[in-house]
C-alpha cells in the first residue's frame, strides 16, 4: 500500500520560569485583564477562583511613565514574587500607534523576602547584568546579556564559591532531542481510517506536563480538527518515554509543553475509498 498521507509536527515549549511567563506577557502587552487575577503554578490564569492557586497578579498604571504599567505578582501568602515594568513606545513607521514593551529593572524575590533575580530590559530584551541569588542572599549567578543573548556568565554555590557554569533555563526535552522526537512520531503515527474517510486534516495542538522525574501526565488537547485525529495524537504521546525535565537556575521543576502534530491528506487519497485498506 502506498503512503497516502503526510504529517508534520511543530514544537513549542511553554516551560514556566518566573521572568518570562510568555503566554501571560502577551496578555499584558495587549492590555488584557487589568484586574487582579489568580495563577496556577505554570503562570496560567485560573478563571474559576474556587480552584486552588499558586500566585496572583495585579496590574496598575505606572505614575512615572505615560501609558506605562507595573505588573506585580504575589505569592499566595501575599509576599511579593516579581515586579516588571511596561513602557509605551510609538511605532517608528506609524506615530499614531503605540506598543508596550518591557523596560527598566525586573526583580523577583524569594518568599522569605530576599532578592531572587534582578535584570534590566532595553528594547524589550535583556541587556547588561542578569543576576540571581540563593535564599540566603548569596549571589548565585551573573550573566551578561547583549541584544538579549548571554555573552558571559559565572555561577556560584550557596557560600559564594565559583562553580562550573550552567545555563539558566533548560527546556524539557524528548530523549535525544527534537530529531529523535521527529523519528518517534514518524514511527508511531497512523492516520486514522475514519479521519481519511471524512477528509479530516489539519493541526492537533496538545499540551502536557513534564514532571520533575520526566514522566508525562495531564495530557489535554487544545485544538483539533476532529476527534479521530485528536485520539491519534493522544495515543502517540501516551507511548512516549520519560523526557529530560525542565530546570531553571539549576532547579528541576514541573513544566508544560505544547506539541502540535499536523495531518495532511494527499490528493491521491481523496479519490480512494475505504475498501482500499
Amino acid at each position: 500500500m502506498k503512503k497516502i498521507f503526510s504529517f508534520l509536527f511543530l514544537l513549542m515549549q511553554i516551560y514556566v520560569f518566573s521572568q518570562t511567563e510568555n503566554s501571560e506577557n502577551q496578555q499584558f502587552i495587549a492590555g488584557i485583564d487589568p484586574d487582579t487575577v489568580y495563577l496556577n503554578k505554570f503562570g496560567d490564569v485560573i478563571k474559576n477562583t474556587t480552584v486552588d492557586f499558586a500566585k496572583y497578579r495585579v496590574i496598575s498604571k505606572n505614575p512615572n511613565e505615560v501609558g506605562g504599567q507595573i505588573i506585580r505578582i504575589y505569592y499566595k501568602s501575599g509576599a511579593m514574587y516579581s515586579e516588571q515594568f511596561l513602557c509605551r513606545e510609538t511605532l517608528p513607521n506609524n506615530p499614531t500607534k503605540h506598543k508596550n514593551v518591557f523596560c527598566g529593572i525586573y526583580r523577583e524575590w524569594h518568599e522569605n523576602g530576599k532578592l531572587k533575580t534582578q535584570a534590566s530590559y532595553l528594547d524589550n530584551k535583556y541587556y547588561g547584568e542578569f543576576s540571581t541569588y540563593w535564599p540566603n542572599g548569596v549571589k548565585k549567578r551573573i550573566d551578561i546579556y547583549d541584544e538579549g543573548k548571554v555573552v558571559e556568565g559565572t555561577c556560584f554555590d550557596s557560600i559564594g564559591k565559583k562553580i562550573e557554569y550552567f545555563k539558566y533555563d533548560i527546556r524539557p526535552q524528548f530523549p535525544g532531542g527534537d530529531s529523535e522526537l521527529s523519528r518517534f512520531i514518524s514511527k508511531h503515527m497512523k492516520y486514522p481510517v475514519e479521519a481519511q474517510e471524512k477528509g479530516l486534516q489539519g493541526k492537533v495542538k496538545v499540551q502536557f506536563t513534564v514532571k520533575k522525574n520526566g514522566e508525562i501526565c495531564d495530557i489535554v488537547v487544545l485544538k483539533s480538527p476532529g476527534i479521530e485525529l485528536e485520539n491519534e495524537s493522544l495515543r502517540i504521546i501516551s507511548l512516549m518515554p520519560n523526557w529530560t525535565p525542565c530546570s531553571i537556575d539549576g532547579e528541576i521543576i514541573d513544566s508544560q509543553y505544547t506539541l502540535t502534530l499536523g495531518f495532511n491528506l494527499t490528493q491521491e487519497f481523496k479519490t480512494v475509498n475505504r475498501n482500499s485498506f
